[in-house]
């Protein structure tokens, strides 16, 4: 996943599994020093992980980390808003990670539908502006249907013991990743 290209991709799969590899994407971009933006609810959280996962490394945190800005997540608006804002930089992001896991609910109004889809064009807009990779994480089943609009494919993570190897399987637009334990 570290070559993933250029658009908007949903990311399904067990919940520790998505946060295991997404860290890891985060971390090896920020190795490569380029620019990610991560927009989360729980910025303490996703901060002590990707500290965590650079010492055990062996890195210095403090160099990997400055190559990566942490923006709040606690409402559709704000999420539209922080992304027109990132539209406007001044720097460009070479990769965006979204943790929508606090936007799932049961259901949506008139005006969440349109910010939804405000959203999802923006998305869009950002990848190509940009020439960036978009990652939506934390995408409930039910839910992602609300957000098919936005994304160009969607990363399916499966956990096994018995693979000794990263394995990809591409088909269409879906693509798998096996990621072993």
């Amino acid at each position: 996943m570290a070559m993933l290209h250029t658009g908007v991709h949903g990311v399904e799969g067990p919940e520790a599994l998505q946060t295991d590899v997404v860290d890891g994407l985060v971390v090896a971009r920020a190795e490569a020093g380029d620019y990610i933006v991560a927009i989360s609810p729980f910025l303490p959280v996703l901060a002590k992980r990707l500290a965590a996962r650079i010492q055990r490394q062996g890195r210095c945190v403090g160099d990997l980390l400055q190559n990566v800005q942490l923006e709040p997540l606690r409402s559709l608006a704000q999420l539209l808003w922080t992304l027109e804002t990132l539209a406007t930089a001044q720097r460009a992001p070479k990769l965006l990670v979204v943790d929508m896991a606090c936007l799932q609910q049961a259901t949506h109004d008139a005006y969440e539908l349109g910010l939804i889809r405000s959203i999802s064009l923006q998305l869009k807009r950002l990848g190509r502006l940009f020439n960036c990779s978009v990652l939506l994480v934390g995408l409930g089943p039910t839910h992602h249907v609300l957000w098919q609009g936005s994304l160009h494919s969607t990363l399916t993570l499966r956990a096994t013991s018995s693979e000794a190897t990263s394995l990809r399987l591409v088909t269409a637009t879906r693509s798998s990743f096996v990621h072993p334990q």
